[in-house]
């Protein structure tokens, strides 16, 4: 389906900064919600209440019991930046939206030599830590909190990013422009179609099957995580067609230029909220396209995966319009993808094994496929065996439905 956006309306600037006295700083902790559930928090707690403009996004439950008593205390006044995730995707807009105050004259003339506060599992570091550099922020005064701390007070900048209502403000539209603009992006050749990919793991399967068409189709298979911010934005800076997912590897097109050509392949039937906000940011002429599979991902958090994704006709047709509809179902990954997860634990494989119409339609197709090929390459075999034919077939559909049902 392709998705053609108008141009985002920029808010006015009103965004503000606010002050909270005796606050309290909690660094990053896993815990389990009431109904079991893993979350990590961490975030800015004043008189009781939980702060929810300090968490990762404005819809996280981060926050945490702690006790006061136990906490340090720190006599400054300090400006609180955020939560810095060491996902690369919310790094590059859940991580940027609160730096754009730093920019401004308020901040430069009366709070400039104050501490930059931020929560997160580790401090910062490597391609994490240069993004905040090139968005100008003085990296020698960052202070990582790693123990409950209260400080005299808190300025909180008003977010500028908001995924949950779906827009973002000129000040993060600067903020990307700045970091761009501090790296100085130089022309790379060879990057006119490119594919930003992710590597396969437990958490992603298939991803081979659909790097094969990209390559076929003239794209260079690029992971963003194996090499430095500049040269990532070198290379989203030399594309005029940039094939991805619709996840966090796909965030990574905030830093291509504007009304770019962008392909973004679904994992899961669900709506990815951060990238129609890039899309419309950037004004790129975007196209979605379901690729998933992911009959094993867990349907109460869709997000969290584990997905299969494989290049059916569609998936095709929008990566190479003028080639090969359609490629072979990858079985070989689909079965290690079944496999693995059948491991997990009864209370995870209860929410799984839930799949729309449609994916069943896939499967159904993907098992017919198969059962042809096996019965041509069986009856292949069997042209050299002297056997009478009705006996040849009779065998030949009892060996090609044995291999169906073997199939996992």
């Amino acid at each position: 389906m392709s998705v053609k956006h108008k141009p985002m309306p920029r808010s006015e600037s009103n965004l503000s900064v606010k002050v909270y006295e005796n606050c309290y700083a909690l660094p990053f902790r896993s815990f389990k919600s009431e109904d079991g559930v893993n979350l990590h928090g961490g975030g800015l707690c004043c008189e009781g209440v939980w702060i929810r403009e300090s968490g990762l996004f404005p819809s996280s439950l981060a926050s945490y019991a702690f006790d006061p008593d136990e906490a340090g205390y720190i006599d400054e006044d300090v400006v609180f930046i955020g939560c810095m995730s060491s996902v690369w995707g919310h790094a590059i807009t859940d991580c940027l939206k609160h730096l754009w105050w730093l920019r401004t004259d308020e901040y430069k003339n009366r709070h400039q030599g104050k501490r930059l506060v931020y929560w997160g599992e580790k401090p910062l570091e490597g391609n994490f830590l240069e993004l905040i550099r090139l968005a100008e922020v003085e990296v020698s005064r960052l202070y990582h909190i790693d123990r409950p701390t209260r400080f005299k007070s808190v300025l909180v900048p008003d977010i500028s990013f908001n995924y949950t209502e779906g827009w973002a403000s000129q000040e993060y539209t600067d903020t990307i422009d700045l970091i761009i603009s501090n790296c100085h992006p130089r022309r790379v050749d060879g990057v006119d179609k490119l594919f930003i990919s992710e590597h396969e793991s437990r958490r992603l399967w298939g991803v081979k099957s659909i790097e094969k068409v990209a390559r076929s189709a003239g794209y260079r298979i690029y992971y963003p995580g194996e090499h430095s911010i500049r040269e990532q934005i070198s290379t989203f800076q030399s594309a005029s067609t940039v094939l991805s997912f619709e996840s966090s590897v796909g965030h990574n097109t905030v830093f291509c230029p504007p009304r770019t050509r962008i392909i973004l392949l679904r994992k899961e039937d669900y709506r990815n909220r951060y990238q129609p906000v890039i899309n419309r940011l950037r004004e790129f002429d975007a196209t979605v396209v379901d690729a998933s599979l992911s009959i094993m991902n867990d349907k109460r958090y869709p997000y969290a995966g584990p997905f299969f994704v494989y290049p059916h006709e569609t998936v095709c047709q929008a990566i190479r319009p003028s080639g090969p509809a359609s490629e072979p179902f990858p079985w070989k990954a689909f079965k290690k993808y079944i496999g693995y997860n059948l491991w997990g634990g009864e209370d995870i494989l209860a929410h799984r094994f839930v799949y729309s119409e449609e994916q069943a339609r896939r499967i159904a197709r993907a098992v017919s496929a198969y059962r042809k090929r096996q019965y041509s390459r069986i009856s292949n075999l069997f042209r050299f065996i002297p056997l009478p034919r009705s006996i040849k077939d009779r065998a030949i559909k009892k060996l090609a439905k044995h291999q169906v049902r073997n199939l996992f």
